[in-house]
Formats: structure tokens, sequence, C-alpha cells
């Protein structure tokens, strides 16, 4: 239709120039705006007037694919200066969301004379970038600039609607500039913009929308402190379990002396592989109350998740002259499911741990008696440690358990001497060796002598004793000297002195 209709004009104003009829172009209009409106799409066109008092009308062109074309919606009018070009139309739709559109338009007269077209206006189309890479996060909005306004530009105005929100104004930038830096963006948020531009001879003209989406990894909905346990001296074992659904590959491990910090970063695990459970070994100097956090980062660095506080437990150990030992330990703190009960453990003689006791209340003293240990060959050294059972309450069904340091406590050697004895086979102190109790068997020594220093027998068992014979024989009644070697944890100790041989009358 359009095509015809320009087909008719050219052919009419022929018609008329061979009549000798008006062949004179009107004045050109000049366009006054070109703008999108963001919630539709919809491009608003506006211009002044032509001049020309014979004006009929005015003919629309926009620019498809570098070429001028006219829209069928030929303005039929001398007086109306605004036309609509919807997103909708059925032939023409306007297309400033995708891309850039050039309009221009010109005059007819009653001689269906066209005038020259006026100078291209172009919407302003925005577009944003959002790399999530980039720290710190940040959105940017770049634009084409408003050309071919009396004066130029003096701003643009940038608009920003968060999650469909309404539109609030973002910045103000000088006219020569267009792209804008919208930095601290959340993630996995919905950002629209609009750009507006302000002429200096107050005109307006806007952008379309364009919207971005802060597309990140998705951060943990929660991370759990399973627990900080002490294996050996001064290594603290850490596990955290952490949510499955998490997209998050850089984790910190915070340290702290005190529960409410400030906490330090002690290590930095980055580009980890997705998993659901994180485990590290804390090597410390000494042994002192130590709080750990572990928290999610983004790739800025920025804390988006964190963890509840793992706390291990010291456990102090200390004994009377009455055989009792009394262990006493701190809480184990913040587990999410509170605690079910502590286990205090003995080691046995056969270094093996023994449980001793459940405590199922939150009480942290525990009193252990060794009496009967008191007339045994045993070691002295009662060692213990106490075990944290995590309650049924934790939100992540995770049961958490926590050891905390052993703690020992030594007993004094218990040592007796016979003063005499009576060898052979009357089942009556037929050997003799010393009684010793709570002494470690390495290093131990027992000779016998007699009272000429000659060695009658020795051994480094404590469980063997001298049957009162020499080279097979019976040794002679009378008076022995006795040598004794034991080891201690803190020093050796040697004692010696002297007993009386004698055999039951009638045994020799």
């Amino acid at each position: 239709m359009i095509r015809l209709l320009s087909i008719l004009f050219i052919l009419t104003s022929c018609f008329f120039s061979a009549l000798g009829q008006d062949i004179t172009k009107p004045d050109s209009p000049l366009l006054d705006s070109v703008s999108v409106d963001p919630s539709t799409g919809n491009v608003h066109i506006s211009w002044i007037l032509s001049p020309s008092p014979d004006v009929k009308g005015y003919i629309i062109y926009r620019n498809k694919n570098t070429i001028w074309l006219a829209f069928q919606d030929t303005i039929m009018s001398s007086t109306t200066n605004y036309y609509l070009n919807p997103s909708t139309h059925l032939l023409h739709p306007a297309e400033a969301s995708s891309h850039i559109e050039l309009y221009e338009i010109a005059a007819f007269d009653s001689s269906m004379n066209i005038s020259l077209k006026s100078t291209e206006h172009n919407t302003i189309y925005a577009f944003p970038y959002f790399n999530k890479t980039d720290c710190p996060s940040k959105i940017n909005i770049s634009w084409n600039p408003y050309i071919n306004w009396e004066g130029g530009i003096s701003q643009y105005k940038i608009f920003l609607s968060e999650n469909n929100a309404p539109a609030t104004l973002l910045g103000v930038i000088p006219g020569n500039t267009t792209n804008y830096l919208h930095y601290n963006v959340l993630p996995n948020y919905s950002y629209c913009y609009y750009i507006e531009a302000i002429g200096n001879n107050g005109k307006t003209s806007t952008s379309n929308k364009a919207c971005c989406i802060t597309e990140m990894p998705k951060a943990p909905a929660y991370i759990n402190a399973d627990y900080a346990s002490i294996e050996t001296k001064n290594e603290v074992s850490l596990s955290f379990t952490i949510d499955p659904e998490s997209e998050v590959k850089n984790f910190w491990l915070l340290r702290s002396k005190n529960i409410t910090g400030p906490f330090d970063t002690i290590k930095k695990f980055t580009n980890v592989n997705i998993l659901t459970k994180l485990t590290y070994t804390d090597i410390l100097d000494t042994l002192q109350s130590t709080y750990y956090r572990l928290i999610a980062v983004d790739l800025c660095g920025k804390e988006i998740e964190t963890s509840n506080i793992a706390h291990f437990m010291i456990l102090k150990a200390n004994g009377n002259n009455a055989y009792e030992h009394f262990l006493e330990w701190n809480h184990y703190s913040n587990w999410l499911g509170g605690i079910e009960r502590f286990n205090v453990y003995r080691y046995t003689l056969n270094n093996q741990p023994e449980l001793l006791s459940t405590i199922t209340s939150l009480n942290n003293q525990y009193s252990d008696n060794v009496v009967e240990f008191a007339m045994t060959p045993i070691d002295g050294n009662f060692c213990y440690y106490i075990e944290a059972i995590e309650g049924l309450g934790n939100p992540y069904n995770i049961i958490g358990k926590s050891r905390s340091n052993i703690a020992c406590v030594q007993e004094s050697p218990i040592i007796y001497m016979p003063t005499a004895f009576t060898p052979g086979n009357d089942l009556l102190n037929d050997t003799l060796q010393p009684f010793i109790s709570f002494v470690c068997p390495e290093n131990y020594q027992f000779s016998i002598f007699n009272r000429w220093g000659e060695l009658f027998f020795e051994t480094k068992d404590p469980q063997q004793g001298w049957d009162g014979k020499v080279g097979g024989e019976l040794a002679p009644e009378g008076i022995y000297i006795y040598y004794l070697k034991i080891n201690t944890p803190s020093n050796n100790i040697i004692k010696s002195g002297h007993f009386t041989l004698y055999y039951s009358e009638g045994y020799r």
C-alpha cells in the first residue's frame, strides 16, 4: 500500500508538472524527539510542523537494514505532530527493545509534492552486561548516544528496577558518557534499567528497558560444623558438612581464641570440587581454647554463608593420696543438636581405651578411684579422654562426635622389700623379689650380693624373683645385700638394703 501511495505521489507530481501546476516541495519538518516507552517498547515520534502553508500531511520513514522505508501509516493531517509506532504493529512493529531504530519524516502538500526528509533521529538502545567473575560484582550498562538534537546532550539519567519493583533513579552522568557501572549487585537478582537522555534544549528521550539477572554460583543453604576433635597431642581434626546443592567453590577456615572473635583466616580452600564434607587438621603450638568457623565466599572474597562454631574440649586431671582421680573439662560449644552425652574413657593395661562411664547430664566432672590397682604390678600412669556426642536435634540429621585431649595422672610408686625369706619347697616364702606397683617396667633392675660383694642373682624382669640358689645349689644362710632400680616418669628410683636368708627347721 505504502509503495503504491509513493508511486501515486510521483506520478501525480509529474502529471501536474506537465500541466504547469505547482511542483514546489514544502519545507521539511524537524524531528523533535524519538523516544521508547520502557514498559511497552512502543516508539513515540514527535516533530516540529513544516512552516509551508500548503502541507496536507506527513510521511514517516524508518531505516530497515540500511534501507529507508516509508510507513503505511502516512499522517493525513497538517496539524498532527506526533506518531506512535507500536511494538505490536502487524506490518511495521517497533523493534527498539532489540536494537537501535532510525527515523526520518517528510511533509507533502496538496500537489503531492514531498519535502526533503528531516535529519534522522534514533532511539536509545540500552544493554546491560554482567560478568560473574568480576570483582567487585557489578553490571555494566551501555547505550548508544542520542543524535541530532540542537545543542547536544546535557546528561543521561539511569533508572533501575530491582526484582520488578518500581523504577527509581540510580545515577546521573554527563551527556558525553554512554556507559554506567552499577556496583554491589546482589547474587541471583533481576536488575532492569532504562536510560533517559536530557538535551540542552530541554527535550527528553527514553530508551528500551533492558534486564539482567546476576546468575552466580548457588550459595550453600547451610554449613554445619560437625566437630572439632583432638586426635593427637596438638592436632585438631575438623569436619564441616556443606549443603550438597551448593555451587560455591571457595571456603575460608577461620580461627579465634575467643568465641566472640576476632577470627583470623588460617586456610583458604579455593576451586574445590562439589562436595558435602570438608575436613582439615589444625596444628596448635599449645593446647588452649580455640574456636573455628567455615565460611563460603564468592569470587570476590565476600562472605555469603557461615557455619556454626566448632570448639574442642580440654580435659584436666588431678589425683590425691587416696587413689582418687578428678576429671574436669569444658563443654563442647555450639552444636546445633546440643549435647546428648559425655563418654569417659580410661586407657587399660593393653593400652586400649576402656569406657568408664556415660554421663547424660551436662555435668562436666567425673571421679575415678583406682585403689583396686594398688596391689597389682601395673604402670601407675592413668590416662583419660572425654568423648562428646551431639544430640538428635541437628536440623541436617548430623550427629557429631568430639574427643578431648588425653590427660594423665601418675600415681606414686609403691615399693615393698621383704627383710627375710626361706627358700625351699615348703611353699612359704620360697622366692624373694620386691613388690612394686604403679611403676614402669622399663629399666627395671634387681640384684643380690653376698656380704663380700659377690653377685648371686640379677634380673630385669619385674616378675622374676630369686629362688635362693647359686649355680644350682642352695645359698648359705646369712645376711645378703639387694640393689633395686626402677623407672618412674619423673626419675629413676634406686633402693638398696639387706635381708636375711634362712631355712626352715629340718629343711637342710
